[in-house]
């Protein structure tokens, strides 16, 4: 932590390293699917094909299908 840091205080990325983030992805084949900016400096990429769209429980499911 540097001395001007605030205890608790937010440290989210800068624009230019999420999208050096996203730009390696894409240099390296990686379809992405979502990207995740966290308050600690985070920066996650999600990939396409991990994302489900599956109802996640059966009242979900019914739902979707219009039974509820």
């Amino acid at each position: 932590m540097s001395k001007h840091a605030i205890p608790g205080a937010h440290a989210y990325p800068s624009s230019p390293s999420v999208q050096r983030a996203i730009r390696s992805c894409a240099k390296a084949g990686i379809a992405i699917g979502a990207v995740e900016i966290r308050p600690d400096g985070t920066i996650r990429i999600v990939t396409q094909g991990s994302i489900t769209t599956d109802p996640a429980n059966d009242f979900d499911r019914l739902d979707a299908l219009g039974v509820l």
